[in-house]
């Protein structure tokens, strides 16, 4: 799995990749059943836990900014409502502003049905924290 990282001042931001492994904890513990990546307490508790945990010195990135950008990548769509332009890239817009603007979000068909597969979400996830994480 390939990831495009923000980079600020030669530092790249974890934020996407752990966003990531929230959504994969979700499935594991069936908090999120169908393919729709909804910004519920759940996710986001799983996002600020394992943001603590993987960079505990860190100021815990704003759980918008993943959510959105990850759109860049060819396995995440954000699904905006009718009669929305989408917004650049450039812009990260507040979690408010998305919910009144995004109607769904879901993976990429095919890497929803491998992440049902208690193996591969573990795979996935020894990919993501040995690659992006340094664990």
């Amino acid at each position: 799995m390939r990831m495009q990282r923000g980079n600020h001042n030669g530092i790249f931001s974890n934020a996407k990749p752990i966003f990531m492994l929230a959504i994969i904890n979700s499935i594991a513990k069936q908090n999120l059943k169908e393919n729709h990546i909804i910004l519920d307490e759940l996710l986001v508790l799983e996002y600020k836990t394992l943001s603590k945990y993987y960079e505990p010195d860190k100021v815990i990135t704003p759980i918008a900014k993943p959510y959105f950008h990850l759109s860049a990548e060819p396995f995440y769509e954000i699904k905006y409502k009718e009669g929305i332009t989408t917004p650049k890239h450039s812009v990260t817009l507040s979690l408010k502003k998305l919910r009144n603007i995004v109607d769904d979000v879901k993976l990429d068909d095919g890497l929803w049905e491998l992440l049902q597969k208690e193996n591969i979400r573990q795979e996935y996830s020894e990919t993501i924290i040995t690659h992006f994480l340094n664990k």
